[in-house]
Formats: C-alpha cells, structure tokens, sequence
C-alpha cells in the first residue's frame, strides 16, 4: 500500500511539474526571427511554443499557420515586422486544422480575404473549430497539451481550397510545392520551398533545446511517423526542417535522429 501511495504521489508532483512547465513555455515564449531562403525571406513568429511562418518574396507572400486564437496580435506584429500587407496574402497555409494551427484563420479570411488552404480531411477540424475527436498522445506531456491546449477553440470557418495531394507553388509566385501527408492529422500537410521544408506537426523541437528534434506526442501510429520522417529526410536539396513547435532543425539532425 505504501508503495502504491508513494507512486500515486510520484506521479501527481510529474504531473503538476509538467503542467506548471507547459505553462510556462505555453505563455512566456515569444519573439520574431527570419532567415534567407533563395530569392525569399522566411520570418518566424515564435508564441507559446508554436510557429507561425511568413515566406516573402518580390511580390508575393505565404502565411503558413495561424497560431492558437489569443495570437491575433502577434500575427499583427509578424505582418508589420515583414513589411506585408496582409490584404495582399497570396494564401494562407494551415498544415492542419488542430487549435494552435487554425486559431486565427476565420479572422483572416474575414478581415483581409486571406484565401485558406487546407489538407483533405482536415476541413472536417476547421467547420468544428478544431476540435479533434480522433486525437491520440502518448506520454505526460502529450496527456497534457490533449486535455489544454488541444481543447481549445476558435471560430469555425469553410476552407476556400482542399488539397487532395500534392500541388505547386508557382502559381503564387513561389518555386516550391505543397503535399498532403496524412499522419499527425488526417490532412497534415508540409511545404518545400528552396532548401527549406515547413513540415507542421510531423516532427518537433525538444522543449528545452529546441533545435534538436523528438517525435511529437499528438501522434496515433508512431511507426508510421517515423517513416514519414525518415521519407522526407531523404529528399533532394533539403538542409533545413522548420518545425511548428521549436527550433529549426537542420538535416544534420533529422538524420541523426532517424538513425537507430
């Protein structure tokens, strides 16, 4: 009996370690960074440990992810940094429909008539305003973000475009594709541009060093995953991964961590 009570309570300080972490991480983390790729200007809008992307070029701009909903000001932020209209969005990408991805979608659809491109499958998530019925997690942490951060809301919307599978980006003025990779959602979704891949929730960065990567914990078949991963890892001209949660993870790594 006193090993099970010891256990118990074991478990409930991880768990409120792990809580209080999140926390934390989830509400102080912020800033925005960019890097060079080719021709185009890649910014990254870090909040709570989610990403928001802006690729810009000459004339053209991609939005890929909206953040969770309480974003809209760091999103506010992303625009003038970039010096982007958002009125003159040529898309905005979402590399699936969970609450810190969609959050801010409707908004933008609505205030600048941002188009939004969604995965097949995942249109399902925006017209419920994210919520997830068939969410799987393994682990404390991913108990954790299942029951907070996944069960938050935002305001159900209609995807202008469904990607069925794979489809280029040049005809909004960028020499890269999109393809649809079911896994992590049904209609996950990652991009190419350049060297660059922008790969959604297929992978993450470590909660403390962030440029190292770790299997995310919202994953239903972890096997698959992994050959997912391992998949992408062996594509042509790729140096740079960058992940929704974290740090950019240079191949180096990926490679590393495919490797048993």
């Amino acid at each position: 009996m006193r090993t099970l009570v010891l256990a118990v309570k074991n478990w409930s300080i991880k768990g409120c370690v792990s809580i209080s972490f999140l926390t934390c991480l989830f509400s102080c983390a912020s800033g925005i960074t960019s890097i060079a790729v080719g021709d185009q200007e890649v910014f990254q809008l870090k909040k709570a440990f989610t990403n928001v992307f802006l690729i810009k070029g000459q004339n053209n701009s991609l939005l890929v992810d909206t953040g969770l909903p309480g974003h809209r000001r760091g999103i506010l932020k992303l625009f003038k940094k970039s010096r982007t209209d958002p009125k003159s969005l040529n898309l905005v990408i979402l590399t699936h429909g969970h609450p810190d991805h969609g959050g801010n979608a409707h908004y933008l659809q609505q205030e600048f008539n941002a188009k939004i491109l969604v995965g097949r499958g995942d249109e399902i998530l925006l017209e419920n305003g994210g919520r997830d019925d068939s969410l799987c997690h393994y682990g404390i942490m991913g108990w954790t973000v299942a029951n907070t951060v996944a069960k938050r809301r935002y305001t159900p919307l209609t995807a202008d475009i469904v990607l069925d599978s794979i489809e280029s980006l040049k005809p909004y003025g960028f020499d890269g594709y999109i393809q649809r990779i079911p896994g992590h959602t049904k209609g996950s979704i990652y991009l190419k541009i350049e060297e660059v891949l922008i790969v959604g929730d297929i992978i993450r960065g470590k909660l403390l060093n962030q440029d190292q990567p770790k299997a995310h914990f919202i994953m239903c078949d972890r096997d698959q995953n992994l050959k997912q991963i391992a998949a992408l890892a062996a594509l042509d001209s790729v140096g740079l991964w960058l992940p929704s949660h974290g740090d950019p993870l240079p191949i180096a790594a990926i490679e590393k961590f495919i490797t048993p």
